[in-house]
């Protein structure tokens, strides 16, 4: 239950984040300003987070399959 509530906080963050940067305007790589890139990157890395706690979630979903994966370890 608590995983629930924290994913749900780390997808209303991204979500917040996604939403501050579509109002910002858009500027190179070259000129963007570092807070704006330091901003890109994390939402970078919470998207990447998202999706490796969506796989464990699904494959959580699956105990048959990770009790096999247990027996052949």
């Amino acid at each position: 239950m608590r995983l629930v509530r924290v994913t749900r906080g780390v997808a209303a963050a991204v979500a917040l984040l996604i939403a501050a940067g579509a109002f910002a305007p858009r500027a190179s790589a070259q000129g963007m300003d570092p807070d704006q890139e330091r901003a890109r990157q994390l939402i970078v890395r919470i998207r990447r987070s998202m999706r490796e706690i969506d796989s464990l979630l699904l494959s959580g979903a699956k105990p048959d399959r990770v009790e096999k994966e247990f027996a052949v370890n």
